[in-house]
């Protein structure tokens, strides 16, 4: 029975609520609080229905075919539920979303080892107030060009 699938989803709770920011458990209390009555509710049904007695309301009923009648109409009534079109979809966009989320970690992974190289190199250098103007034109030669070419224009002002 398709409805019995509901009462067996098992949720943790204290997990879902640590991951949601604090304005926000509230109405997850409120989800979970539904969702206890619907499961305690849906509990009281049992999961098989019980097959009818036909032969206890053949001898209780005396109205003649009456019984017979009911018992062919229920017994034609099919019920359909219907297909299920969208779990491939959603295992085959589920596939490709962890291709791309791996993509992008092995991107990130590089950019970190990028950043903390830069970083040690940052870290590696001579602290700015210990640094001359000397040291700074020997390590960028081109900016001595620059200033050079401004005093000899008179733009150093």
């Amino acid at each position: 029975m398709a409805g019995r699938q509901v009462g067996k989803k098992v949720f943790d709770w204290a997990a879902l609520s640590a991951r949601l920011p604090l304005s926000s458990r509230g109405e997850l209390a409120a989800l979970r609080t539904q969702y206890t009555a619907l499961r305690t509710n849906l509990e009281k049904y049992p999961e098989e229905v019980k097959p009818i007695d036909w032969n206890h309301y053949k001898t209780v009923i005396k109205s003649p075919g009456l019984v017979d009648e009911m018992q062919k109409a229920y017994e034609s009534i099919k019920i359909e539920y219907p297909p299920d079109n969208f779990s491939k979809l959603i295992s085959e966009n589920e596939k490709e979303t962890k291709t791309k989320v791996e993509g992008l970690l092995k991107d990130i992974e590089s950019q970190i080892a990028g950043l903390k190289a830069q970083l040690a190199a940052v870290q590696a250098e001579k602290p700015v107030e210990d640094t001359t103007v000397a040291e700074v034109l020997r390590e960028k030669p081109e900016w001595s060009k620059e200033i050079d070419q401004e005093i000899k224009e008179n733009k150093w002002m």
